[in-house]
């Protein structure tokens, strides 16, 4: 309710001319001061600033939930892949450390063991990610499509596209009227084929790196808020502290 009230004020203020010359007073204001503007109007239409609290609240305590999740899973994952290294450690720095140290020379043979321990970890750690990674797409690519599958028949149901659906195809199992989404096979395949497109997308991707495109425009453009969400999370979740607020 409250955003749709500052919506409302937001557009009224765009009507606004004050000064009477047939231009918008927000057309005829530098960006900062347009800024400070609508915050002013925004402000000003909340009527109850303890609901606005109460939502910013809850966003930052989901917040920190996910946050919470995913560090467990980063810690687990670092936990597996640091376990696989002390299995294996001992053959591979036995096997190559000596070879490294005739390659450093006298001088720098003592750092041979710890170089090959280091790189050995790194590999081990992002085949670990790879893998969960790999595990996470696969999961998601699941929920998107039933997502997708679900909210497109609801679509249909509300214009009633199901109703003008022929008998044949009715009789198929592909869907039924009226509709019922226990007894159909139709979002099932809807499902599989989003989530069939999404994984092949991204497989690659996973495997290596800037194998495939980024994005394609202009969808970016319209993923930017998420891209930009999970670059916060990578961050937070691999350098960051978990810091709880006060939600009000």
């Amino acid at each position: 309710e409250a955003s749709k009230e500052v919506l409302k004020a937001s557009e009224h203020d765009d009507d606004k001319d004050a000064d009477g010359d047939g231009v918008a007073d927000v057309d005829q204001i530098p960006p900062d001061q347009l800024l400070k503007r609508k915050i002013s109007v925004a402000m000003m239409s909340i009527k109850d600033p303890h609901v606005v609290q109460s939502a910013v609240g809850s966003l930052w305590s989901a917040y920190l939930a996910v946050l919470a999740t995913l560090k467990m899973q980063f810690a687990q994952t670092v936990a597996l892949a640091l376990g696989i290294v002390e299995m294996v450690k001992y053959p591979v720095v036995k096997a190559v450390s000596p070879l490294l140290a005739a390659g450093l020379g006298k001088d720098l043979a003592h750092w041979s063991e710890t170089i090959v321990d280091t790189i050995l970890k790194f590999l081990v750690i992002s085949f670990a990610w790879t893998l969960q990674s790999i595990i996470s797409a696969f999961y998601s690519g699941l929920r998107g499509g039933r997502y997708v599958a679900d909210g497109l028949f609801r679509l249909m149901e509300e214009h009633g596209l199901l109703e003008n659906v022929p008998d044949w195809i009715a009789k198929t199992g592909l869907v039924n009227k009226p509709y019922d989404p226990d007894n159909i096979w139709g979002d099932e395949l809807i499902m599989y084929l989003f989530f069939a497109g999404g994984f092949i997308y991204q497989f690659p991707k996973l495997l290596i790196p800037g194998v495939l495109p980024d994005i394609p425009f202009p969808i970016n453009l319209i993923l930017l808020p998420v891209s930009i969400l999970e670059a916060v999370l990578k961050w937070q979740v691999t350098f960051g502290a978990i810091n709880s607020a006060p939600t009000g």
